[in-house]
Order: structure tokens, then C-alpha cells, then sequence
């Protein structure tokens, strides 16, 4: 108790510390604002790629490349591989021969990856979605569809069994960027389908 009275601040350097105080005070809640203001936005661009990329959780090509490119896609082929992906049509015998052939080309031990790669192109099986993906490697789109088409057709798939299976088609990020800039519409179906 003795402290407490010998601890007496006179009158007029009361409101000298009080205006400090409230000055110190003032300061922590503007700094507070700046930075609420500062990491909101971050949060935000984190939370809008998070809703891009589950938009279409079915449809890999879409859902990997469209949210991270402003590359167009052509809506028709995108709507038609979703629809194949979703309401599958029968594969005739020898097609479904052919399947069997290709996805023994899996590797050892794994029902999914990649079944033929080159310069071009990968060929990736998706076995949560039966679906075949082909990244593209070249801004020659054209040809590298050729290719992918004439691969499975040495497998000894039809070009029926290849829109049928589905295979969908989408370009790597480097390409992406390329096409992107010379305003190049993608489609990710097959030529032939």
C-alpha cells in the first residue's frame, strides 16, 4: 500500500501520459487495419482457385488447365467429353480387345499412368475416371492429335473406339502459353469424333 501512495502522478502529467497512451493505442489499430487489408486479398486469390479448380472435378483436361490459363476452349467439344465421360456408350469386341492390349502397357503393379509418350505427346490412362488423357507438347496441335489418333489405331482401336473410349486431349502449361497469345481455340476432343 505504501508503494501506491508514493507512486502518485502529478495532475498535468496525467494527460500527458493519457494523449501517449491513446496515441499507442491508435497506432495498434491502424496497424491492425493494414494488415487485414494487405492479407485479405491473398486470401481471397486463394480461395477463388480453390473454387476454380473444383468447378469440374470430372472433367481433367478442364479442371487442370482452364482455372490456371486464360486459354479458350471450345465449349461444344468441352460439354461433348464430359457428356462421354458420364453416359458411356458400349465399346464394340475388338475395341474392347484393343483396351485390354493398351492397358497392359500400364506399368508393373499400377492400373493408371502412362502408356506411350514422345517428343509430342504423353498418353496417360485415368483409372479413377476411365478416361485416356493425352498432354500435348507442341503448338502443332493438329499433328500431335494425328499422332495420338494413330497410335491407338496401331493398338488396334477404331476411330468409334477412340471418341468412344473417351480420349481427351489438352495442351502442357508451356504450350499453353504460346497458343494463349495467338488466340488459339482448343479443342479437347479427337479430330475424327
Amino acid at each position: 500500500m505504501s508503494i501506491m501512495k508514493n507512486f502518485q502522478i502529478p495532475k498535468g502529467k496525467r494527460e500527458y501520459y493519457f494523449v501517449i497512451l491513446l496515441a499507442f493505442i491508435l497506432v495498434l489499430v491502424i496497424i491492425s487495419i493494414a494488415y487485414i487489408l494487405i492479407a485479405q486479398p491473398q486470401q481471397n486469390q486463394t480461395t477463388n482457385t480453390t473454387v476454380q479448380t473444383t468447378v469440374s472435378p470430372t472433367s481433367i483436361p478442364v479442371s487442370i488447365i482452364q482455372p490456371n490459363t486464360p486459354l479458350k476452349w471450345n465449349p461444344q467439344s468441352s460439354r461433348t467429353f464430359l457428356q462421354k465421360e458420364e453416359q458411356r456408350t458400349p465399346l464394340s469386341s475388338s475395341d474392347s480387345q484393343a483396351k485390354a492390349r493398351i492397358l497392359q502397357l500400364l506399368p508393373a503393379g499400377q492400373n493408371y499412368g502412362t502408356v506411350y509418350s514422345s517428343q509430342n505427346i504423353t498418353i496417360e490412362y485415368i483409372q479413377a475416371l476411365d478416361i485416356f488423357e493425352v498432354e500435348i507438347f507442341t503448338i502443332n496441335v493438329a499433328n500431335a492429335k494425328i499422332e495420338a489418333e494413330n497410335w491407338f489405331m496401331q493398338q488396334g482401336m477404331s476411330q468409334a473406339g477412340i471418341c468412344t473410349l473417351p480420349v481427351g486431349f489438352y495442351p502442357d502449361s508451356a504450350t499453353a502459353s504460346i497458343l494463349i497469345e495467338s488466340d488459339y481455340v482448343f479443342n479437347e476432343l479427337p479430330d475424327g469424333c
